[in-house]
């Protein structure tokens, strides 16, 4: 987690800097294609990595999205963990999507200080989700 925070943080504040028209409609799908699929898990789970991988791409940067990549293995099974530990509990799948949008919202407005507390926020939720499971 240390490492995904760190890293994630960094790709939140260059997508807030880099981001193009293209990059914003992708998130946008992503997030609407998210909500449709709130309750079917595996779905789910695979509409929330590629969140990040999109996020990651709007950076523009190569070694980003590689250093992500690397990463995602481990991020998979936390986020299969999370997802099933979310259908358990009402109203956390919902929060998840929620934090995502915040995120969002924050490329969207170009504003990178938002976007890092907004990420930091969802990375920090998803810790404690894990600890207390």
């Amino acid at each position: 987690m240390e490492a995904r925070k760190s890293l994630e943080i960094s790709i939140s504040r260059m997508a807030v800097i880099k981001r193009t028209e293209e990059d914003l409609k992708k998130l946008e799908e992503n997030l609407n294609n998210m909500e449709l699929n709130i309750t079917n898990a595996n779905e789910s789970k695979k509409i929330d990595i590629l969140f990040h991988r999109i996020l990651a791409q709007s950076t523009h940067n190569s070694i980003m999205v590689r250093l992500l990549e690397t990463i995602s293995e481990q991020m998979d099974k936390a986020m299969e963990e999370i997802r099933r530990i979310s259908f358990n509990r009402p109203g956390l799948t919902k929060r998840i999507l929620e934090e995502h949008r915040s995120i969002y919202q924050a490329v969207v407005e170009k504003n990178p200080i938002l976007a890092q507390q907004n990420m930091l926020d969802h990375l920090e939720h998803f810790e404690n989700e894990m600890i207390e499971y």
